[in-house]
């Protein structure tokens, strides 16, 4: 499959590398390469306003890397980008650092929290889904809203791209961790296979990130 690679060295470059979902080079000679190529290349020639719906499992209001998700959600709106950037938090849009950020009510329970949390990203992409162009997530993120793939492969549809975000990786060999470091070390590895395979292109953090999950 194609992969999308942008990696972004430090928060200087977050926000232009993110800018680059606009102008992909995928490292592919197949039709899928020219197909998704000449869509990237409508966008920088169209001018037209994209649409990115940036998802992340948590609160942005704190976590002390917020920054990282904030400011280049800031640059983008700056370029023009129309940009939904959608968290854990009280049922509104609030204002966090100055960036306006969609948040979504979830339980204290973590997997029923989880589960709450997508079915209402769900809720929001089913109501948004004609305007957007690439969805944007991290692993944690990957069993519910990777499947939509699908559904837009049986519409005969480019768009949305599906793009996974690494930030983390596990430091430590999970078999020598606990019960739910093992989990956790199979379910990066899963999400990690998941993503090689079926997602429009993925993004880290660091090149030895990149190079870490195979992208």
């Amino acid at each position: 499959m194609a992969i999308i690679t942008l990696v972004q060295h430090g928060l200087g470059c977050a926000c232009r590398d993110v800018v680059l979902l606009g102008q992909l080079g995928l490292r592919n000679e197949s039709v899928r390469y020219k197909r998704t190529s000449a869509m990237a290349e409508k966008f920088s020639s169209s001018g037209a306003q994209p649409h990115l719906v940036w998802v992340y499992s948590g609160r942005l209001d704190q976590v002390f890397d917020a920054v990282t998700w904030l400011e280049p959600t800031r640059e983008l709106r700056r370029m023009g980008w129309r940009v939904s950037l959608i968290a854990f938090g009280r049922p509104e849009t609030r204002s966090i650092l100055g960036v306006d950020v969609i948040c979504l009510p979830t339980p204290n329970y973590y997997f029923l929290r989880h589960l709450i949390f997508h079915l209402r990203v769900l809720t929001f992409l089913a109501s948004q889904w004609t305007s957007i162009d690439f969805i944007l997530f991290n692993q944690a993120s990957v069993p519910f809203l990777l499947p939509l793939k699908m559904i837009r492969s049986s519409l005969a549809k480019e768009r949305p791209w599906m793009i996974m975000d690494t930030r983390t990786v596990l430091m430590e060999d999970p078999q020598h961790g606990n019960w739910r470091d093992r989990l956790r070390g199979e379910f990066y590895h899963i999400t990690g296979m998941l993503a090689n395979r079926w997602a429009d292109g993925q993004t880290a953090n660091t090149q030895r990130m990149a190079e870490q999950v195979g992208i």
